[in-house]
């Protein structure tokens, strides 16, 4: 079995958390969601003053949406390192889009920018449901159903194509059920009333009419993400999970078109949790050796160090028990070759280009037994 090929060394590094773009097309509405880690804007004296420019440009690199806005806030008013969350509302045809989000620190000379690739196409009849925790003009995502106890600004927000009808939020618990009814609307942005959800709930789901239909939506928490799921994209994350699966179980993943790259990755990693505990150990020596790779193996801005022949096999294999290397050899190119005796493989690396982006000779190395 191919399937996974993890040797297992643990490894820690640091690294740096990112932000995130989610987005979802509702009716003639894209709805962009913008994930902001806490650990990204935190400044001088645990106070956060940035302004953040968020542009939006056509593939013809014409500027179709430009948004400005402070965010002031302290580091107090993050009870679990929360994420902001920024909800924003564009007319935007279907087709492809480039995105900068430039966050600009007003207390010192910190400037830091993420770049996001999107394509605007599939049409949906509503946006995900979100539970937020609502500061002043932010929201912040809710990770504990503690916080939702204690906090008096709890929100309910979805989008919808049209206005829907007879939303109602429904709590229930082993022995009762618990109806609250709100207005018709074509964007639920609802404060929630801590009275409608039962102390000793098991369940907790929005209903609602939309063209006739009947939906129901369960109530769920923000999954809690580690600082690596933050540094990479969510596609990111799913092409560096086909380095340790085989073609049919990769088939199988990308099968499901019900769900988005962010819940494949997830469910990839909720079902391969040997200790089935919340610590996953496969899941972080695979992290660790990604952060590794990207450290060793980088091709200056050309190429990320994953992305690359020495990276994939670092990530797939570990550390080799012995490299061999030739960075001047007459009349050839500077070679490497990484030996792994106890599983019998030897890796062949030569770098043509001479700027260290060494390539895989021996491919077949890689799939033998």
């Amino acid at each position: 079995m191919k399937l996974l090929i993890i040797v297992l060394i643990l490894l820690q590094v640091g690294f740096i958390a990112g932000a995130q773009l989610l987005v979802e097309r509702v009716g003639e509405t894209s709805l962009l969601t913008l994930y902001i880690d806490y650990d990204e804007v935190i400044s001088k004296d645990n106070q956060i003053d940035y302004r953040a420019i968020f542009e939006i440009f056509n593939n013809e690199g014409e500027v179709v949406s430009l948004t400005k806005k402070n965010i002031k806030l302290s580091s107090d008013d993050f009870p679990n390192n929360n994420r902001i969350i920024i909800f924003l509302e564009e007319l935007l045809k279907p087709g492809s889009y480039t995105a900068f989000l430039k966050l600009n620190n007003n207390l010192r000379n910190d400037k830091k920018e993420e770049k996001f690739d999107f394509s605007v196409d599939k049409n949906q009849h509503f946006s995900k449901l979100y539970m937020l925790l609502k500061l002043q003009d932010y929201y912040l995502e809710v990770l504990s159903w503690d916080e939702v106890k204690d906090s008096s600004d709890v929100y309910l927000y979805q989008l919808y194509k049209e206005k829907i009808h007879d939303l109602k939020l429904i709590s229930e618990s082993k022995e009762e059920r618990k109806v609250t009814d709100f207005p018709d609307t074509s964007k639920l942005d609802q404060k929630l009333n801590k009275q409608s959800i039962l102390p000793d709930f098991t369940n907790n789901y929005i209903e609602f009419t939309l063209d006739g239909k009947l939906y129901q939506q369960e109530i769920t928490l923000a999954k809690q993400l580690n600082s690596f799921q933050r540094k990479y994209s969510w596609d990111d994350q799913l092409e560096q999970i086909k380095y340790i699966v085989n073609d049919r179980k990769w088939k199988e993943i990308n099968r499901n078109s019900k769900l988005n790259q962010s819940e494949k990755v997830l469910e990839f990693w909720d079902s391969f949790n040997p200790s089935n505990s919340t610590k996953n150990e496969l899941q972080e020596i695979f992290y660790n050796r990604i952060l590794i790779a990207d450290q060793k193996f980088s091709v200056h801005k050309y190429k990320n160090g994953w992305q690359t022949d020495r990276g994939r096999i670092y990530i797939k294999f570990g550390e080799p028990d012995e490299i061999s290397v030739d960075n001047f050899p007459i009349d050839k190119y500077p070679t490497q070759t990484w030996y792994y005796y106890l599983l019998n493989k030897t890796f062949h690396f030569y770098d043509r280009t001479r700027i260290e982006d060494y390539q895989l000779y021996n491919k077949e190395e890689e799939y033998g037994h």
